[in-house]
């Protein structure tokens, strides 16, 4: 289980870098909300895909109400 973690821990990183880089960047947002629930961390998740259904990405709001409800 460790090394999952630490690959979670990896993606969050590069998902964060890439909103830094390209602040509009729905689906990174979405990718990092998908990791976040993994890691079971659900305020970071629903903050994340709540920011990407706001920008217009279509996954996101598919799946707002399951992960924000």
């Amino acid at each position: 289980m460790s090394s999952r973690i630490q690959n979670y821990d990896k993606a969050l990183t590069d998902f964060s870098e890439a909103i830094s880089c390209k602040k509009d960047f729905a689906e990174a947002y979405f990718n990092r909300a998908n990791t976040h629930t993994k890691l079971l961390d659900m305020k970071k998740a629903c903050i994340d895909i709540k920011k990407s259904a706001d920008m217009g990405y279509e996954p996101a709001k598919a799946h707002i109400n399951n992960l924000c409800n």
